[in-house]
Formats: structure tokens, sequence, C-alpha cells
């Protein structure tokens, strides 16, 4: 399975997901980069915060609009599903759809973050 990316961004660069897990609490963190550099987070820890499974994401404050609109339109993420108040900031929590995200992901990255024994889909 080759990565394909998710869009381009404003100067014709390919813009490509990246995964990892934040180390507190082990969530899932998504983010944008290009070939050559990062490019932004799509989403934030927000420690403590209720969130009803582990495909709940809470989104970047500063994501860019269009980015949250191409991440829906390609069903990798939900709509919105509610709105939290943390620290003066208001931050959106969606749904991540795995079997929509694997083809944005190298094989590798999608086993290692989808494919764990203890992560159910």
């Amino acid at each position: 399975m080759d990565k394909k990316p998710l869009m381009k961004d404003e100067n014709n660069n390919y813009l490509y997901i990246t995964i990892g897990r934040y180390a507190t609490e082990g969530n899932i963190y998504l983010g944008l980069v290009t070939e050559d550099d990062s490019y932004c987070d799509i989403t934030i820890n927000l420690q403590d915060v209720y969130k009803p499974s582990k495909e709940s994401v809470y989104l970047s404050a500063d994501l860019p609009r269009e980015v949250l609109y191409k991440l829906i339109d390609k069903e990798i993420v939900s709509d919105v599903l509610w709105e939290e108040q943390y620290n003066m900031r208001t931050y959106k929590l969606v749904q991540i759809f795995p079997e929509h995200l694997k083809d944005y992901l190298f094989q590798e990255q999608y086993d290692e973050y989808f494919l764990e024994k203890d992560y159910e889909l």
C-alpha cells in the first residue's frame, strides 16, 4: 500500500497525514506534513477530558478549516460531535474512522496504531 496525500497546500505541496501517540494517556496524534517539513497538527491532547472512545480525538484549535472539511469529506473523521471549552480555547471532538484513514498511512503505520492486540476497532 502506498501512502496517499490528503490534499495540496497553498504552495501546491502535497500534504500527508502522520500518526503517533501522545506520551500522556496514549491518545492518538494526527498531523500533516509535506515531504520536507511539518505543516500543522490535526489533533491536540486534552488531558483528563472525557472522550467516548479510543477513536475520539480533539482537533487543534488552529486546524485550518479547509483541512477539517477535507478530513470529513474523505470520511477520515466524523462531523463534529461536540465542542469542549478548555483553557480559554474551544476544541472540536470528532471520531476517527481507521478504515478510511488506512489509505493515507503506510501499512506498517496502520498496523502499529490500529492492529495492536489491545486495540479494538
